[in-house]
């Protein structure tokens, strides 16, 4: 038999605290300008960010492709993509992303793989 009781001392608030900044709009919005416009500032920033996000990510649990799924759902959430980009648009010549979801790909693979977590 299941019998409710109410609790004589309230429950404690619960208050969240993340422990790092949001970093999936960071991540798009660095995505859309270093397509706009390619820099090696850019690129460093869209690759730090990858990085911070993939580890974020894998330590939460997520598979890869999982969190190959996140950073395509970031991309297109945050920045200015309308479809989720893919490699396989890079093969045929038709990839919204071109060269920078490639390397935001390679980046997600080697902190997933190889990354101390």
């Amino acid at each position: 038999m299941l019998t409710l009781m109410r609790s004589s001392t309230p429950a404690a608030n619960t208050v969240y605290h993340p422990r790092t900044p949001a970093l999936a709009p960071e991540l798009g919005r660095a995505y859309s300008a270093q397509r706009q416009h390619r820099t090696i500032e850019g690129e460093t920033k869209l690759r730090e960010i990858t990085v911070a996000l993939v580890r974020r990510l894998k330590s939460d649990g997520l598979s890869p492709e999982r969190v190959i799924v996140a950073i395509k759902a970031a991309i297109v959430r945050y920045g200015d993509e309308h479809r989720a980009p893919s490699l396989a648009d890079l093969e045929d010549g038709h990839a919204p992303g071109g060269e920078t979801y490639e390397r935001v790909f390679r980046c997600l693979l080697d902190t997933y793989f190889h990354a101390e977590i």
